[in-house]
C-alpha cells in the first residue's frame, strides 16, 4: 500500500486531504511537533475514513531533524507531500531530496497536484468535497437551518417566488414593507396555519395597499369575505421571515442554474467543539455554495448594508473558508451608488458585492462563475 507523508496543515485543511483522496492513496502518515487541536485531527480522520479504508497515523516530532530523516531513511517508498505551507515541510523537502522519494503536492492555484520531481502534473481530476466536509475541516458543523430551503421538486411554488421577486425589484424596499405590513395585521387570529379572520379595517388595509395591486395576480392569499388564505406554506413561511424572500429566490435560481455541485439556505454552523466551550456557539450564513471545492459565503441584506455585516460575512469565511473561498454581499439596492463608502470598504475586504442592476440584468450565476474561476474583476461594472 502506497502511504503519503507529510505536515498536518492545521491553516489550510485542504493540503490535509486533497492529495490522498484524489490519488486513491489509502495511508497517510501525519507529523507536526506544536500541540494541535484534538477536533481538527478527529475531523480530517472522519472526512477521510468518510470516503474509503484509510490508515491515518500522526506522528509527534520532539527532534524535527533526526526523526523525519530516519522516518525517510527507513520508509523510502514513502511518497512526500509538501502541499502544507510550514516550516516543517521545508525540512521535510530537503530529506525527501536527499533520500530520492517521490515529491508531490497541492496547487490550490490551479487546482492541481504536481509530481515536483517531473514538473508534471499527475492530477486534474480532484477529489470533490461536500459543504459538510468543508465545514467539518474547519471544526465546525451543520446543526440546522434557520429558514427551510424551497423544494426543488415544487415548480409552481418557485416559479412564483421568482416571478414576485422579479416584479418586486424596481422597488424591494415597499415590497419587503408590505409583507411585514401583512404578517402584522394578521396577529393571532386565525382559523388554521394557513387561514386567517380579519375584521373589515385590517382587510381594507392589506387590499387598498398599492403593493397589493402589484401582487394580486401571483395570488399568494386570496381574500374571500374576512378571510385570507395563503396558497401554501412555503408562501405563509416568507410572510413571516421577510428576508427570506431574497434568500429563497438565491437558493432557486442558483439550483435551477445547475452550475454548482451544492447549494444550502440559512444554514446554522456550530464550532463550539473546536475551542472546547462547554456551550455551544454558532452563527448563521444565509446562503453557501459549492463548486469543486471552491466555498462562497453569501449574506443576503434585504436591507441595508452595514458595516457589521461585512465584518460578519468576511469572518465567517475566514473561519470556515479555505483558500478557494470567497464572501459575498448580496444586497437589493444600488450599493455601489447609494452607499460608496461601504462599497469601497467591501472591496478593501475582498468581499464581492452583488446589488440591484445584477439581479435585473439577470448576471448573479455569470457573476458567481467568474468567482469561481478567478475571472472576476471587482470593480468590473457589467
Amino acid at each position: 500500500m502506497t502511504t503519503i507523508i507529510k505536515i498536518f496543515d492545521d491553516k489550510e485543511y485542504l493540503n490535509n486531504v486533497l492529495p490522498p483522496l484524489t490519488l486513491d492513496i489509502r495511508h497517510v502518515v501525519f507529523l507536526y511537533h506544536h500541540k494541535q487541536n484534538k477536533r481538527h485531527l478527529k475531523s480530517t480522520v472522519d472526512v477521510l475514513k468518510r470516503y474509503g479504508e484509510f490508515k491515518v497515523d500522526f506522528i509527534e516530532l520532539k527532534d524535527d531533524e533526526k526523526e523525519i530523516s530516519d522516518l525517510l531513511e527507513e520508509h523510502q517508498e514513502f511518497v512526500v507531500d509538501i502541499s502544507a505551507n510550514r516550516y516543517l515541510t521545508m525540512l521535510l523537502f530537503e530529506k525527501a531530496l536527499r533520500y530520492k522519494q517521490p515529491i508531490i503536492y497541492y496547487d490550490s492555484e490551479e487546482n492541481v497536484i504536481k509530481d515536483y520531481r517531473k514538473h508534471q502534473i499527475i492530477a486534474k481530476d480532484i477529489f470533490k468535497l461536500s459543504i459538510t466536509d468543508l465545514i467539518e475541516l474547519s471544526g465546525g458543523e451543520i446543526t440546522m437551518h434557520m429558514h427551510a430551503e424551497p423544494s426543488t421538486d415544487d415548480l409552481k411554488t418557485n416559479s412564483i417566488i421568482k416571478k414576485v421577486m422579479q416584479e418586486a425589484l424596481n422597488n424591494y424596499a415597499g415590497f419587503i414593507t408590505y409583507i411585514q405590513k401583512v404578517n402584522h395585521l394578521l396577529g393571532s387570529g386565525k382559523e388554521n396555519n394557513l387561514s386567517y379572520y380579519l375584521d373589515q379595517n385590517k382587510i381594507e388595509r392589506i387590499v387598498n395597499d398599492p403593493q397589493y395591486r402589484i401582487l394580486a395576480k401571483y395570488n399568494l392569499f386570496k381574500i374571500e369575505g374576512r378571510r385570507l388564505s395563503f396558497l401554501n406554506k412555503t408562501i405563509r413561511s416568507l410572510f413571516q421571515v421577510s428576508g427570506s424572500w431574497l434568500e429563497s429566490y438565491l437558493y432557486i435560481i442558483l439550483k435551477e442554474s445547475g452550475h454548482y455541485d451544492e447549494v444550502m439556505m440559512s444554514v446554522i454552523i456550530d464550532f463550539s467543539q473546536s475551542n472546547n466551550n462547554e456551550y455551544p456557539i454558532t452563527c448563521e450564513v444565509d446562503g453557501i455554495v459549492l463548486k469543486d471545492n471552491h466555498l462562497l459565503f453569501i449574506s443576503s441584506k434585504s436591507n441595508k448594508v452595514e458595516t457589521d455585516a461585512l465584518n460578519e460575512i468576511k469572518t465567517h469565511q475566514e473561519r470556515f473558508g479555505n483558500n478557494l473561498s470567497h464572501p459575498i454581499i448580496c444586497t437589493l439596492e444600488d450599493l455601489s451608488d447609494k452607499n460608496p463608502s461601504i462599497f469601497l470598504k467591501a472591496q478593501g475586504l475582498k468581499i464581492v458585492v452583488i446589488e440591484k442592476q445584477h439581479f435585473q440584468n439577470n448576471q448573479v450565476i455569470m457573476l458567481l462563475d467568474k468567482i469561481i474561476n478567478n475571472s472576476y474583476v471587482y470593480l468590473n461594472r457589467l
